[in-house]
């Protein structure tokens, strides 16, 4: 999994941090990893917008249900970030520590 040189450092609520590289849409990922993901629409600056942050058990069929990210997709975005984290419990436990970022499922959205 090759990524761009740039990473993105959330702090959850519990005070938990997560190290997210990003990666520019469209990509497509070849090693077996579980994740948290999210979407992110890139502005002027280096500024980003959250859209939608999920979790996945394995990165290589993420962009196979794409049923799943639609909403996500209509938004635009156009990077996806990737924290990789295997253990399925860890994985639902940073999505809640998280959710404040993306406003949880795209209650926040790009006008």
């Amino acid at each position: 999994m090759k990524n761009i040189d740039h990473a993105l450092k959330f702090t959850g609520k519990s005070g938990a941090n997560y190290k997210f590289y990003i990666y520019p849409l469209p990509s497509f990922f070849s090693d077996r990893h579980g994740a948290i993901y999210l979407f992110i629409k890139l502005l002027d600056n280096n500024f980003h917008v959250p859209i939608y942050l999920g979790t996945t058990e394995d990165l290589r069929t993420l962009f196979t249900n794409y049923d799943e990210i639609k909403e996500a997709y209509d938004s635009e975005p156009t990077h996806i970030c990737i924290c990789i984290e295997d253990d399925g419990s860890k994985r639902e436990f940073a999505e809640e520590d998280l959710s404040d970022i993306a406003q949880t499922h795209l209650d926040f959205q790009i006008q």
